[in-house]
Formats: structure tokens, C-alpha cells, sequence
């Protein structure tokens, strides 16, 4: 029998080669069994497909995104369709994890001279703004019907074409709002911004809406009007509007969840029954436009409120009168009644219905602000020696002992009042005025703030 020689396959002699083939024998016995293991494990669930749903809803949603802008692969809940088909099933037919959508686009994340319409998105990452239009689509399209928690927050000189249609579309799905927040900034307008109907018609579940839009001037935009439907919204409990004037629709609901409402601009006709709809209101701040138009219109008690703030003007002087006539508050601790124009306000009997509704409430006030004007007088301004309010607002303080930081601007600062304030007891009744008094803000008339200071020192070497 002729035996052929072994081939020698390394290059090496015979005993090295045989050391070699000796040396893998377990190395190919590991493979196979590693395989084998590997197989079984493939045919048995995993732990984490063994995971209930409610488990994966909870870890899912901690690893949602807060912006759209990095491409979709890496982007939860899309990178976990990836991960195996139990997974891509789960996070296909969930819509709870496409429900919160978060946008934040800033001036350093999108340059002037990349935004521009008529220029591509230079840099992948930060201003391919076409990708995070379809990113938002697609993020509707699987929450399907399921309530949205949107926000928006953007601030751009000129916004992309794509940045603009997704705020439009945002817009769209109002009837799905359950949280609906938009702080939008744009320099240069926009017209599709500007084509959005800025009604809202709140369905049921809906319970948050801050809504700041700026397209082009500021000023300008401020003249716009929003329609607001609260026939539905009986879950909401903000309301935030600081920068158009809003319009309610009668009737209202009852609102018991409402805590704060700030609306720039209201119509009183509409804000006496969003209040008496509201009793666990706890912060108010508006403006106010228009008359109430009801007689013997009934009380408003409002247990709960610890901050109004008011902004005035000339035309609504008399709206401010009719709010404090109907308002109790007995647990108010931050009161402002704020001039929003430069202009002086006219003499009238604001500050006595003020003393009045602080005498019914009886509330504990620690912050008071008063303007008769806003703005800054120049430094010869003169202070009047005393005004037809001073009585008024003299008797407001005398009810205030536990009054901490206070700040009155304007005509109705009295030489006075501020010798009231720096506890002349001949100005008063005979007490002190506001013993704890320890807060005078350094802001407003130069001129006011020195008479003050003086009066006070003047006091102290007298005591």
C-alpha cells in the first residue's frame, strides 16, 4: 500500500503540523457547542422579550428624545424596532410612546446664513431641517389617536420652511392637545406662521396651553387675536397666553382644576365666568379690555388665589373697578395692579374700590406694587405734597401690618405717603405703618427713592 506523505498545509515539519492540528481540536469542540447554545437561545425568549408591556412602556418612555434633530436610526422609540421583532411590534402599536413630541431649535443651532429658504441645510446634524419635518409626521402618524403633549420651542432670525409647517401642523391636531406649550421667536416674519388660525376649540382631556408666538415684530403680532372655546375644557389647569389678546367663547364650563390663568388681554364680559367656573384658582395675572355687561353681576370667591396681578391703562380703569368690586380673596399674599403705557393714569376712585375689596378679603398680604405709570419719570420730576388717593392708599397700607415688599410708582407717590411710610405718626391713625416693612425696591424715581431714604434716616435719629 503506497501511503501518501501528509501535506504539509502550515509550512512547517510534521510534528510541528500535528501540534497545531492538536492545539484547535478544542477550540473547534467550544464552536460547536458555543453554536449549539447560541441556537437554543435563539429558539427560547430572552429575557428582555419575556419583559411585560407595561414594563417596556415605563423604560421606553425614560429614553424618549427631547429634540428630532439627530438622524431617526439613532432615535428612540425608533432605534428599538431594531432590536428584535417582539420589540419592533411593541413599539409600532403603541401610541403612548409617540405621544410626546420636543422640539427646541435655538439661533446657534441654526445659523442665519444656513437657514436662509433658498440655501441647503449645511450641517446634518443641527440644520437638516427636512429630516425633522419627517420625523414629526411620522411621530403623529404612530401616536395615532392618542392624547399629544406637544412642545415647541424655537428662536430663529428667518425659520425654514419645514421648521414653519411643523408648528402649522402642531396646530392642526388641536383636538388631541392633552399638553400644548409653544415659545416660537421668529425676526423675520413668516408666512406660513402667519397663516395659522389661531382658534382653539380644547377638547375634554386637555390641560395645559403656554403659548408665545412672535413672527416678525413684536409689537405688530401683539395686535393679533386668539379665539379661545372652553365649553369642553373642564380637565385644564393652565392657561397661559402673554402676548395677544384673547377672545373667550360663552358659555364656559366648570374649570375646578384650574390654577393659574396669565392671559395678556381679556374681555371682563368673558372673565367673571371663567372665575366663578374656577374656585381653586391660585395665580392670576391679566390684562383687561372692555366692560361687564351684566347687572347685579354675584360675588366671585376665590379661597384659593395667593397672586393677582393686573395690567392697567386708561381705557380700562373702569374694568379694574368692576373686577375689584366682585372679587373675595381671603388668602391673597401678591397683589400688583401694573400701568402698562408711560402715560399717567387719570384721577379716579380706583383706589378707594382697592381699599375696599382689601377691607372685605381681609387677605395677609406681603407684596404690594401700585402704578400709577409705567415707565421711569426723569430725575427733576417733583413730588407732589399730596393727591386726592392718598387717603386711599394710606388706609390700604394701615390694613396691611404684615406687609413686607412694597413698590408704588407714579403720581400717587405723595410726600406724604412717603412720610406715612417712614412712620410719622401723623399721617396715620396713630400706628406704625407696615412694622415689617423691609423691602423698598430700588427701581423706579431716583428722586422718590432719595426722599424716602432721607425721610427714614431722619426718622431713625428721632427714635
Amino acid at each position: 500500500m503506497h501511503i501518501h506523505p501528509i501535506e504539509n498545509t502550515f509550512g512547517f515539519g510534521p510534528k510541528v503540523e500535528v501540534v497545531s492540528i492538536t492545539s484547535l481540536l478544542p477550540v473547534r469542540s467550544n464552536y460547536h457547542q458555543a453554536s449549539e447554545s447560541q441556537d437554543a437561545h435563539l429558539e427560547s425568549p430572552s429575557v428582555m422579550q419575556n419583559l411585560t408591556p407595561d414594563i417596556l412602556r415605563e423604560i421606553f418612555s425614560y429614553c424618549l428624545p427631547s429634540d428630532f434633530s439627530d438622524p431617526l436610526s439613532r432615535v428612540a422609540p425608533f432605534n428599538f424596532s431594531t432590536v428584535c421583532w417582539s420589540w419592533r411590534d411593541f413599539v409600532l402599536n403603541t401610541p403612548s410612546l409617540w405621544a410626546s413630541l420636543d422640539l427646541s431649535i435655538y439661533h446657534q443651532r441654526c445659523r442665519d446664513e444656513i437657514i436662509n429658504a433658498s440655501a441647503p441645510c449645511a450641517d446634518p446634524i443641527h440644520t437638516n431641517c427636512s429630516k425633522i419635518l419627517y420625523a414629526w409626521q411620522r411621530w403623529l402618524e404612530l401616536s395615532a389617536n392618542y392624547p399629544l403633549d406637544i412642545t415647541l420651542d424655537i428662536a430663529m432670525a428667518r425659520a425654514p420652511t419645514a421648521i414653519a409647517q411643523i408648528i402649522r401642523m402642531s396646530f392642526q391636531h388641536q383636538r388631541r392637545w392633552r399638553t400644548f406649550c409653544v415659545d416660537c421667536q421668529v425676526t423675520i416674519l413668516n408666512p406660513v406662521i402667519t397663516s395659522i388660525t389661531y382658534a382653539f376649540d380644547l377638547p375634554h382631556h386637555f390641560e395645559e396651553l403656554n403659548i408665545r408666538i412672535i413672527n416678525g415684530n413684536y409689537q405688530a403680532f401683539c395686535g393679533g387675536r386668539y379665539r379661545l372655546d372652553l365649553r369642553s375644557a373642564d380637565h385644564v389647569r393652565k392657561l397661559i397666553i402673554p402676548n395677544a389678546r384673547t377672545i373667550v367663547s360663552l358659555p364656559v364650563t366648570q374649570m375646578d382644576r384650574l390654577t393659574e390663568l396669565h392671559v395678556f388681554e381679556i374681555d371682563m364680559a368673558a372673565l367673571p365666568c371663567i372665575l366663578r367656573g374656577a374656585p381653586n384658582l391660585a395665580i392670576i395675572s391679566v390684562g383687561l379690555r372692555g366692560d361687564i355687561y351684566e347687572e347685579n353681576t354675584p360675588r366671585i370667591v376665590l379661597g384659593k388665589l395667593s397672586h393677582l396681578h393686573v395690567f392697567m391703562h386708561r381705557d380700562n380703569m373702569t374694568s379694574l373697578s368692576q373686577l375689584l368690586a366682585l372679587l373675595l380673596a381671603p388668602s391673597l399674599k401678591d397683589l400688583r395692579l401694573l400701568c402698562r403705557y408711560k402715560e399717567e393714569l387719570p384721577e379716579s376712585n380706583l383706589w378707594t374700590t382697592l381699599k375696599e375689596f382689601l377691607e372685605r378679603s381681609c387677605p395677609p398680604i406681603e407684596a404690594l406694587e401700585l402704578n400709577s405709570r409705567g415707565g421711569r419719570y426723569n430725575l427733576g420730576h417733583r413730588v407732589a405734597s399730596k393727591t386726592m388717593s392718598d387717603e386711599a392708599l394710606i388706609g390700604i397700607l394701615e390694613g396691611l401690618p404684615g406687609l413686607k415688599r412694597l413698590h408704588i410708582q407714579g403720581s400717587i407717590v405723595t410726600s406724604r405717603l412717603l412720610s406715612a411710610l417712614t412712620r410719622d405718626r401723623s399721617e396715620t391713625s396713630g400706628g406704625v405703618l407696615c412694622p415689617l416693612l423691609h423691602d423698598f425696591p430700588r427701581q423706579g424715581d431716583q428722586d422718590v427713592l432719595d426722599l424716602y431714604q432721607d425721610k427714614r434716616k431722619l426718622t431713625s435719629l428721632e427714635e
